[in-house]
């Protein structure tokens, strides 16, 4: 608590995707400290590198920046799946603090969402490549099979990767069904 004089109030930016099960963060960005002022601009860019919007929750927390202990100002939620965000910057407006007595506390924003040009991957249906973590002495990585060696909807093991696995039947019979 600023005693005598006005607060120094900094923003806490935390992007979450909010799942039934298995939260995921983002990351977190702080704004700069605004010192001695009641009604702060900070004027700041920040950008998250995020799949698509689908169940993101950003959270702003404001604060004021103390010696000891940091005293919280107010916090909001913006649930951006629900803003309809595009390339063009859209304003929002959001109340950080519930005064009954007093007018409420606002934070100014404005948001915009660009896609990631998604990546163009050649595809081979005759060939699968996988990652394979090392062991045994073998090389991480590389050509595991062929899809449709003999019939369309067999899988074979190369020879020199059979050994990765544990099934002993691999060594018995390479035209097994599996």
């Amino acid at each position: 608590m600023d005693v005598g004089s006005k607060s120094d109030p900094y923003c806490k930016f935390s992007l979450k995707q909010d799942n039934w099960v298995l939260d995921k963060n983002f990351g977190k960005l702080k704004t700069n400290t605004v010192k001695d002022n009641l009604n702060p601009v900070w004027a700041e860019t920040f950008a998250f590198d995020v799949p698509s919007l689908k169940n993101l929750k950003l959270i702003i927390d404001i604060k004021d920046d103390d010696p000891i202990i940091d005293d919280k100002l107010g916090k909001c939620t913006l649930n951006l799946w629900e803003l309809g965000l595009s390339e063009t910057s859209i304003e929002v407006v959001r109340v950080i603090d519930g005064n009954l007595f007093d007018n409420d506390a606002k934070i100014y924003l404005k948001l915009s969402y660009k896609e990631k040009p998604e990546e163009e991957e050649e595809w081979d249906p005759d060939f699968e490549e996988f990652d394979v973590p090392k062991s045994k002495g073998k090389k991480s990585g590389g050509v595991i099979g062929k899809k449709g060696a003999e019939e369309e909807d067999e899988f074979k093991i190369d020879d020199e990767f059979k050994d990765l696995f544990n099934d002993k039947d691999l060594d018995e019979e390479e035209d097994d069904d599996y």
